[in-house]
């Protein structure tokens, strides 16, 4: 992965995001970050540490396709 701080781009590690994923909390996460925080029990947001109301993930096509696009123009 690319360390290019953007605002858009970034997830909890700073990472530019390859897969992104919005979560129950309405933030968008890397795919395989999210996943591996509920697979290891982790059920609250790792932005507002609340309780998720579910652990459906939707993957976010408008911000992989904003950052591809981004990425291009480097």
């Amino acid at each position: 992965m690319r360390h290019i701080k953007s605002p858009k781009s970034l997830d909890i590690l700073q990472e530019v995001m390859q897969d992104p994923h919005v979560a129950a909390d309405g933030f968008t996460y890397e795919g395989e970050v999210i996943r591996e925080w509920l697979k290891n029990g982790r059920h609250v947001s790792p932005r507002t540490n609340s309780k998720f109301a579910h652990h459906h993930l939707i993957p976010n096509h408008s911000l992989r396709h904003a950052i591809q696009d981004w990425l291009q123009t480097l």
